[in-house]
Parts: structure tokens; sequence; C-alpha cells
């Protein structure tokens, strides 16, 4: 796993510079690639957020004893823009985005076909 001062470690803050959903995502996948077992990735999840955040989320059910699951489901409900129904809705609006920017609309005849 990068350490908590690299520059390729995940990041999580309350300042909004990556979504919970982002962050958790790159984190699975680091730890999924790096072999680490189930209570390594609860202990080691708090290496990559703000001191603020690693002291609430030690309190959090499934942080002590580590279990995985349990500790997943707590950050899950906390961040509800992990949900499957949230990301089919980012990535809907992304492709309206995508192909509307494709599009100019001139006038009122080209807002009458869209």
């Amino acid at each position: 796993m990068p350490g908590p001062c690299s520059v390729n470690m995940p990041g999580f803050s309350k300042d909004g510079t990556m979504s919970f959903a982002d962050f958790l995502h790159e984190y699975k996948a680091l730890a999924m690639a790096n072999s680490l077992t189930n209570p390594q990735k609860v202990e080691s999840i708090v290496w990559y957020v703000s001191l603020e955040l690693c002291r609430f989320w030690r309190s959090l059910n499934g942080f002590n004893p580590p279990l995985w699951n349990t500790f997943h489901a707590a950050l899950v409900d906390m961040y509800p823009d992990t949900s499957a129904a949230t990301w089919v809705t980012k990535r809907n609006l992304q492709e309206l985005i995508r192909k509307s920017h494709q599009y100019r609309i001139c006038d009122e005849e080209d807002v009458m076909k869209s």
C-alpha cells in the first residue's frame, strides 16, 4: 500500500476534492492489488483520511475488532453517494452532458427538436 504521504495514495476529506465513492473504489482496488486481508483493510483505510475522520471512523462498528464487511457497511451508510442507484444517476447525467455538449441550440426551433 502506498504510504499516507505518497503521491499515489487515495485520499478522502471533507473538502470534496474526491467523492467518497471514488475514494472507496480506489482504496478497494489498492487493497486487492496488495492482497490485504479483511482486518488489514479496516486497519489501513484510516491512513488515507484526515486525523478528524480517522478518529471518527475508529468509533464505527466493525473497526474494533476489525470486520471489513461490517465496517464497510457502516461507511456506506454514512456516505450515500456509494449506493448503486446514485452511481447510475451520476453516470447517466455525465453521459447526458457528454452527448448534449455535441449539439448547439441556436434558436427556438432547436429547443423544440430536443
